[in-house]
């Protein structure tokens, strides 16, 4: 064997090396947007406000049977409706972030992005972390808007979906079940 060969053959291991770790980082897709509240766990949410603009506050309370209203009446929650909001917010992503830098250079962006008068204000509560979160105007094409975070300098642009899942009055988030009765209980009626 002369000392060519022996070359090649000793940077074989290196080459194939290269190659596997090429393979295994090269292919991989992009990590995708980032989710805009990643401390948020469904399941632990024990409090949801909200407080659309003009009125009054909305806070529905998760117990164990479900949720209840607390503000502004006490009465049974539509758990789907809250679970909802809480869904679409776990899995919230931007597809525009404004930086603070971005915001700087606009002088008037707090009435332009809706922050002035915001549509609603939201409050998300679970043990120790709590978010804030103010909603904007619609973006000119109309379906998204504008979101910001408390403690976040920036500016999310996210589906306008959201606007649908937030209640406008404490009605939208009634229970409006007349009588709710366990399963066994309509069995002896039947």
């Amino acid at each position: 064997m002369n000392t060519r060969a022996l070359w090649i053959w000793g940077l074989w291991p290196a080459h194939f090396r290269v190659h596997f770790l090429y393979q295994q980082h090269a292919h991989r897709g992009p990590a995708g947007p980032a989710r805009i509240l990643p401390n948020l766990k469904l399941l632990r949410v024990t409090t949801v406000q909200v407080r659309p603009e003009g009125q009054l506050e909305i806070r529905a309370v998760r117990t164990n049977d479900g949720w209840q209203l607390n503000e502004p009446l006490v009465y049974p929650a539509q758990a789907s409706s809250i679970e909802n909001l809480l869904f679409f917010l776990d899995h919230m992503t931007p597809s525009t972030y404004i930086s603070r830098r971005e915001l700087r250079q606009r002088p008037e962006a707090e009435e332009e992005y809706g922050f002035g008068a915001p549509q609603s204000t939201l409050i998300v509560k679970q043990g120790e972390y709590r978010v804030q979160i103010f909603v904007g105007s619609r973006t000119a094409p109309g379906n998204e808007v504008f979101l910001q975070v408390v403690g976040d300098e920036g500016v999310y642009v996210v589906d306008a979906e959201l606007l649908h899942l937030l209640p406008r009055n404490a009605n939208e988030w009634r229970d409006t079940v007349f009588l709710d009765l366990p399963v066994a209980s309509l069995s002896g009626l039947l």
